[in-house]
């Protein structure tokens, strides 16, 4: 009778420490609760920030003051969107003495983004997240003294953003962004080195973005 009741109770012993393991072992230990956290399938994203570049445009150099919107949706690690800036132009000729000393202008632009987030650092409520930027665009500019410039352009960029919050996401990020953008050839066929037949002068532009952004993503 003692055995019997010695082995009902050693059973029982047995069962609930294989419960308890289990229990635990599918419980996600408290450090570790984001890593765990189910990813939303869509999450819509802002942000605003002011638009300094400088600017290299055929012959000439300068820098562009203006502000920067942008908005997405945000799957997993990507975020595809578009982005709007408008600003103020100042050049000044870089060589010769045929073309004005200064000129002014406003520009605007627009453009179709991708973000990709190849790294995260932190937790759920802080993190920081590093990305790498592509995107084609149109950028226009109109000169104060008259006549307009229009650029489709590329860009490319990477920077990092600190991501605050967990439903309601708030991020401060800063990057460097190029833009290089190839217009219509003008001007007489030359040949500016040995070629088989003179062609117009190619035009090309690069900007260089310093770029700082305050976003939300809900």
């Amino acid at each position: 009778m003692r055995d019997a009741q010695g082995l009902r109770r050693g059973a029982l012993i047995a069962l609930l420490v294989i419960g308890t393991a289990g229990a635990a072992a599918a419980s996600p230990p408290p450090c570790c609760d984001y890593d765990r956290e189910p990813e939303v399938a869509h999450r819509g994203q802002y942000e605003i920030g002011p638009w300094i570049s400088f600017l290299w445009l055929q012959g000439y150099n300068g820098v562009m003051f203006g502000g920067r919107f942008a908005a997405g949706i945000e799957r997993g690690r990507w975020l595809f969107g578009g982005e709007a800036e408008v600003a103020s132009v100042a050049l000044t000729t870089l060589h010769g003495d045929a073309l004005p000393n200064h000129i002014g202008g406003f520009a605007a632009r627009a453009a179709a983004t991708a973000k990709w987030t190849f790294a995260r650092v932190g937790g759920r409520d802080v993190r920081i997240d590093f990305w790498l930027l592509g995107g084609v665009g149109t950028k226009t500019i109109r000169w104060w003294g008259g006549g307009q410039l229009v650029r489709p352009d590329v860009e490319g960029g990477i920077g990092l953003s600190e991501v605050v919050g967990r439903r309601r996401r708030w991020s401060l990020e800063a990057g460097v962004i190029v833009i290089g953008g190839r217009g219509v050839s003008r001007g007489a066929p030359v040949c500016a080195g040995p070629c088989d037949e003179p062609t117009p002068p190619v035009s090309a532009d690069i900007e260089l973005i310093d770029h700082i952004a305050i976003g939300m993503r809900w």
